[in-house]
């Protein structure tokens, strides 16, 4: 990504964002095993499922083209980051992330 165009910041602190912005990344990007698009299809699928609880998740068929493996994967970094809220029930933290992530997904009728 080109910081200065996108930014339009110095070269000085260009680096520092950069620098601050690899340290956020999930490795999993970082590694072009999952993109950044993937977390709110992730949390789209997670709503849609009606699962009430992480076991009751089919996580091989939550995300097209995403095997499931990959999918519990980064639900368990996303929910790595959310504090005392991961003693929280699972829909909570659905609702916690999907809050975080994409406000949008909250305000489907569906959801």
């Amino acid at each position: 990504m080109d910081w200065s165009s996108c930014l339009g910041f110095k070269v000085g602190f260009e680096s520092h964002v950069y620098q601050r912005y690899d340290q956020l990344v999930s490795r999993m990007v970082k590694d072009g095993i999952w993109d950044n698009a993937d977390d709110q299809r992730l949390l789209k699928g997670l709503l849609e499922s009606n699962a009430c609880c992480v076991e009751e998740v089919d996580w091989d068929d939550l995300i097209e083209n995403r095997d499931g493996q990959t999918c519990r994967r980064r639900w368990q970094q996303m929910t790595k980051h959310i504090g005392k809220n991961r003693i929280k029930p699972f829909l909570e933290q659905v609702h916690l992330l999907a809050s975080r992530y994409s406000p949008k997904l909250l305000e489907d009728p569906i959801v």
